[in-house]
């Protein structure tokens, strides 16, 4: 598992948040108390503030890739901003500059390319925020629509979420301690979303938090999916 999260930019003009650093580290603490649940092991590479870098962050997808077997279950989870640049999604790193996104953000083909060759079941959330509202002087929205449809190419069992839908804010809130994404996911992993045998599967994953999400902004967000596959098993609560 990769968790990316950033709360603040090494360049001044893209505007901090607040949770997306405790967003990954709370979903990974989840998923690691998987092991001996639905995991046999679980292995986390955390990436946040400082050390989310672009050549640490492909350097990781890259080795992920090399050893996933077909009886693997790779997860990425992004938490920051999001771009659109023209028909490109990108999603900017620790030092990614404002000016020129294209040379130092994680691009769609990035996530498309490690999707679609990685052995197994791959798994990919993305909680990446409205940049048009909360970064003056760039009018590009993120559209997560497009980015969701793309990356679920892969053969194998896919799934691909995103926070919203392309021009919808990924709202996050002090009192809610996490997005409202995330909160949902880990609401649901956490049994929420579990059924009477305490399995969630990715179709359950999915309808929980659509649900929990619109509920808690209040129709403002709604999360977007993409799955190929058979459902599948991704969290026991006992």
């Amino acid at each position: 598992m990769l968790v990316v999260g950033i709360n603040k930019y090494e360049d001044p003009n893209i505007r901090p948040l607040g949770l997306a650093e405790k967003d990954a580290s709370d979903l990974a603490r989840v998923f690691e108390r998987q092991k001996g649940r639905a995991y046999d092991e679980v292995q986390v590479v955390r990436l946040l503030g400082k050390d989310a870098l672009l050549p640490r962050v492909k350097s990781t997808l890259g080795e992920f890739r090399r050893n996933a077997s077909d009886s693997d279950t790779t997860v990425l989870f992004f938490s920051g901003h999001g771009f659109n640049d023209g028909q490109v999604y990108l999603i900017p790193m620790y030092n990614s500059r404002l000016s020129d996104l294209e040379s130092d953000s994680l691009r769609q083909s990035d996530v498309e390319d490690f999707v679609s060759k990685t052995r197994g079941r791959v798994m990919v959330f993305i909680d990446t925020c409205y940049s048009g509202a909360v970064v003056g002087g760039r009018s590009n929205n993120p559209d997560p629509d497009r980015f969701v449809q793309s990356l679920a190419a892969g053969s194998g069992d896919r799934l691909v979420m995103a926070a919203s839908r392309g021009g919808q804010p990924a709202l996050e809130k002090p009192d809610w301690g996490n997005g409202a994404f995330t909160k949902a996911l880990l609401e649901a992993l956490e049994g929420g979303a579990a059924d009477a045998s305490g399995v969630v599967t990715s179709s359950q994953l999915f309808a929980y938090v659509s649900r929990r999400v619109r509920e808690l902004t209040q129709n403002q967000q709604i999360p977007q999916q993409r799955f190929v596959g058979e459902d599948f098993p991704v969290a026991r609560v006992r």
